[in-house]
């Protein structure tokens, strides 16, 4: 009982000021915190339409002969209006057959300019609602944790495919990298770098294209090894005996004789 007739004082204050920017920001305020019990009730609604009424042709007059009002009032005034629908349409409904015709039109055009209500989904989920429902805009759309819960239980997101994108390049096909690889070397488009043919294999060629090539094993040189000791062995035995023949030639000579 309490938030009504502080409602009702409150839109009559509304009515006879000519700029009621804090009585609107209470009304707004009480139809939001009671908006199910204020709304429904039609001697409150038929107040809010025709203060709102008187405002907005308040508004219309004063723009019409170039006078420069309250820019605030307006939106404050087609808030009150879409929280009264939101609540209770038909009751707005029903008491709007008792506003005058100039103000009813007035409303009407305030009511349109105002927001929807209804939250649309925008991005992967809208994408899924109009292709499930055949292109149909009256589709309840799911926002915030309904959003969250469709896109955690639906397979995969609709992505572009590479193909429909004006700015997509073909895959370039392994002859075309060949060729290209080629003509870099400066070489002709049916050959490699090494000078063989692409469809040649060479001796040491890999099984797999994307393995390197196996260098050379390195030389194991043991530890014992020296410099010294890495010339062949028969070329020591000859030498000690051609060391050895010398010997006895000089031996057998006859200066040595003597």
């Amino acid at each position: 009982v309490g938030c009504e007739a502080v409602t009702k004082m409150v839109i009559s204050a509304v009515l006879r000021s000519d700029a009621p920017v804090r009585p609107l920001v209470l009304l707004r305020t009480l139809l939001s915190d009671f908006g199910l019990r204020l709304c429904a009730q039609r001697d409150v609604v038929s107040l809010l339409l025709n203060a709102a009424g008187t405002q907005l042709e308040r508004i219309s007059n004063e723009k019409a002969n170039g006078i420069e009002g309250n820019e605030s009032v307006r939106p404050q005034l087609i808030g009150a209006l879409a929280t009264c629908n939101q609540f209770s349409p038909e009751t707005v409904h029903f008491c709007m057959s008792e506003v005058d015709a100039a103000q009813r039109k007035l409303i009407f055009a305030a009511l349109a300019e105002a927001p929807n209500p209804r939250l649309v989904a925008l991005g992967a989920t809208a994408a899924e609602q109009q292709a499930g429902l055949g292109g149909s805009s009256e589709a309840t759309p799911a926002v915030g944790s309904a959003a969250r819960a469709a896109s955690r239980s639906r397979g995969a997101s609709p992505k572009p495919s590479p193909a429909d994108s004006p700015h997509a390049s073909p895959v370039p096909s392994p002859e075309s990298v060949r060729s290209e690889r080629g003509n870099s070397f400066g070489m002709p488009p049916g050959s490699s770098p090494g000078g063989r043919k692409e469809g040649l294999a060479s001796p040491g060629a890999c099984a797999s294209p994307g393995l390197p090539r196996p260098g050379p094993l390195p030389a194991v040189i043991s530890r014992h090894n020296s410099r010294g000791s890495l010339r062949p062995p028969l070329a020591e035995e000859s030498l000690a005996r051609s060391g050895s023949g010398n010997k006895l030639f000089a031996d057998s000579s006859p200066s040595g004789r003597e």
